[in-house]
């Protein structure tokens, strides 16, 4: 008994050290090498002439990929949440919308050129697809919320479903009623 329960707790430290050591580094590097993918593509872009090296638009993308850059192994999700909540609440105390408004993806859609913003979009987004993903494998609050939400949402699913399922058998039941009424049936006594 005292030997599992031991085990269990050494199996568990071990978890948490590798989660808490190396696995946060993995995650940071591969958001890092995948932006830094999308800002080297962006340069190709201006190399191959599609976008000005000296725009406004490709200076404040490349820029926007380079703070992702820098801020990979920051970002968690409970910080997340925290900076969420604080420029909410500065917002409100303000009144007016945060200096920060102009976000990379905003920029990319005011490329002139579709072939070229479309691009742009899916650069962007690939970027912060790749920065969101390393936060949320990083996050031991948001990996346990994982299935605690999609049960819930399966759940709900279902609820929805069983009420259309319902629905459907209602619908088949007053066909079979009024079938049962059209028919003329005299019992013969």
């Amino acid at each position: 008994m005292i030997e599992d329960a031991l085990i269990s707790f050494l199996a568990l430290v071990s978890i948490l050290l590798v989660f808490y050591g190396p696995w946060q580094g993995v995650c940071a590097d591969y958001a890092r090498q995948v932006v830094f993918e999308k800002r080297d593509k962006l340069f190709d872009y201006a190399r191959e002439g599609r976008i000005d090296f000296n725009s406004q638009e490709y200076k404040a993308i490349r820029s926007g990929l380079e703070t992702s850059i820098r801020f990979a192994h920051d970002i968690t999700f409970i910080r997340f949440i925290y900076l969420s909540m604080c420029l909410k609440e500065e917002t409100q105390h303000v009144g007016k919308e945060p200096a920060t408004k102009s976000t990379l993806l905003t920029i990319a859609y005011s490329i002139q050129e579709d072939p070229l913003r479309n691009d742009v979009v899916s650069l962007v987004h690939e970027a912060q697809r790749a920065i969101v993903f390393s936060m949320a494998a990083r996050s031991l609050v948001f990996i346990c919320l994982v299935p605690i939400v999609l049960i819930c949402a399966l759940f709900i699913w279902f609820l929805k479903r069983a009420s259309n399922i319902s629905n459907m058998i209602a619908s088949i039941g007053e066909a079979i009623q009024k079938e049962a009424e059209s028919v003329d049936c005299t019992v013969v006594a």
